[in-house]
């Protein structure tokens, strides 16, 4: 935590040093930049990898939403995960991004969205360096959980998994409830 507060020393005192809005800074209105497959992708990503609470104070709130959507999307690309999962934590990121930004309109325009909550984007910290920061048993963490295989849903018969809510809404308020419960229970010490 110390080499992340390093990373904001010379910005001004009114820059937030990490993300501690509530909710990670997403507004349910936020999610209705996504489509369907886009917000299904969403859904079954936060169902394939963990990202611990110190990595989502560290993003912005976009960023956290493309990893997620990335967890799916590469899981699903057995070369590519194959490829990634021998890889280190800061190459795995930054090629969750390219691949859904690529890919995904919802991301692009939740991003550029003026509602957005980009702080560390708009005073031009990188991602990639703000994550350099992490300690490394939060980045292990999430390389543990990525390098994990597709966990389908119930209905894909896998015999195991989630339940697959099906409907855009109900993806999308999915999402929202799944980014509020986890903010709720890392912000009350709970983890």
């Amino acid at each position: 935590m110390a080499e992340q507060l390093e990373l904001f020393r010379n910005l001004p005192k009114e820059i937030s040093r990490l993300n501690t809005l509530k909710n990670y800074g997403i507004l349910k209105k936020d999610l209705d930049s996504f489509n369907y497959r886009q917000s299904r992708e969403i859904y079954f990503g936060y169902h394939n990898i963990f990202m611990p609470h110190e990595m989502m104070q560290s993003l912005d709130a976009p960023e956290i939403t493309v990893i997620f959507q990335g967890g799916y999307v590469i899981k699903k690309m057995p070369e590519l995960f194959e490829a990634l999962k021998e890889e280190f934590f800061e190459i795995i990121i930054p090629e969750m991004n390219k691949v859904v930004y690529r890919r995904s309109v919802g991301a692009r325009t939740y991003r550029d969205a003026d509602t957005s909550y980009t702080p560390h984007h708009d005073k031009d910290i990188s991602q990639k360096r703000r994550l350099f920061s992490l300690d490394e048993k939060v980045k292990q963490q999430f390389i543990d959980s990525f390098r994990k295989n597709y966990v389908g849903s119930l209905e894909e018969d896998y015999g195991y998994g989630f339940e697959d809510v099906k409907y855009e809404r109900l993806y999308k308020t999915s999402n929202f409830n799944f980014i509020k419960k986890t903010y709720k229970k890392n912000a009350s010490g709970n983890t």
